[in-house]
């Protein structure tokens, strides 16, 4: 049996922020449209006259609310943000300034350019509508890639092979293993950077060391795409071919401890859950 604890929380973490241009007060916010899913932590670059500027921005969801914070990396100053709005594709944050006695406004547009990116510009605006600074602004949500995984590779012939992937881990300290054909094969080398993954790892076939490496990009937080490289002794490729991945959606067969809070303190039990044909039953 494994054990696990069952402690849930649903918070939905997402984003918009410019606090190096000076963003001020909390956000409250419509329920964005699902059609540009904002949910998650974002590495955001915006380019203003002195360089570019890189920021990571955060939301949460509070009923059909949403607060939101960005943090600069170069100050690690956080400021909250106050209006966000999304119509399809195109996402627009505006906030409120007021400086040396001036008012304005900080208005951010951008569009999704792809699931998980997105590119616009920011603008400082008087109250007269007239456009003080501005510059471009893009931003790549990051993937949690930590999970159990189904991988398909397409042969140099163009047969298939499935394997089952297994990685744990922040994603700047992954571990991993693959259970294939080859057998279970523990990898060697994992690295993330964006939305891009790079797994690589040492395999023995018919008496020879084979070293694989592959390269796939997360179209989504359950999608990867991307190649598979064998590698030759001499650095070259040698062979290669497409490769996937499809999240595998956490089962809850097994054995969990129960912690459930009562007036008169916690209650702890045992619940015991069998699978049968996607079917549940247990005591």
């Amino acid at each position: 049996h494994h054990m696990k604890s069952i402690t849930r929380s649903l918070t939905f973490v997402c984003v918009l922020g410019l606090s190096s241009l000076g963003l001020g007060s909390s956000l409250t916010a419509a329920h964005p449209d699902s059609a540009t899913d904002l949910v998650g932590t974002w590495k955001v670059t915006a380019s203003t006259d002195e360089g570019s500027r890189e920021l990571t921005w955060t939301i949460s969801k509070s009923g059909d609310k949403l607060t939101g914070e960005s943090l600069d990396q170069d100050s690690s100053e956080r400021r909250k943000l106050d209006r966000i709005t999304v119509k399809g594709k195109q996402v627009k944050v505006e906030v409120d300034i007021n400086q040396d006695g001036n008012q304005g406004t900080i208005a951010v547009e951008a569009e999704q350019a792809s699931p998980g990116k997105l590119a616009g510009k920011w603008a400082i605006i008087g109250d007269d509508g007239t456009e003080y600074m501005s510059g471009k602004i893009s931003a790549i949500k990051e993937v949690d890639f930590a999970g159990d995984w189904v991988t398909t590779a397409v042969l140099p012939g163009g047969e298939t092979m499935e394997s089952k992937m297994q990685l744990t881990g922040a994603n700047s300290a992954l571990k991993g293993s693959v259970d294939g054909q080859a057998g279970l094969v523990e990898l060697d080398k994992l690295s993330v950077e964006d939305r891009d993954l790079r797994l690589e790892f040492d395999f023995e076939m018919d008496g020879n060391t084979i070293n694989c490496v592959i390269e796939a990009e997360a179209k989504d937080p359950s999608n990867l795409v991307g190649q598979w490289m064998v590698i030759g002794d001499d650095g070259s490729e040698v062979a290669s071919g497409k490769w996937s991945a499809v999240r595998k959606a956490p089962g809850f067969a097994g054995v969990w401890d129960v912690v459930a809070s009562v007036p008169d303190g916690d209650y702890k039990g045992t619940l015991t859950l069998n699978e049968s044909n996607g079917k549940y039953s247990g005591e």
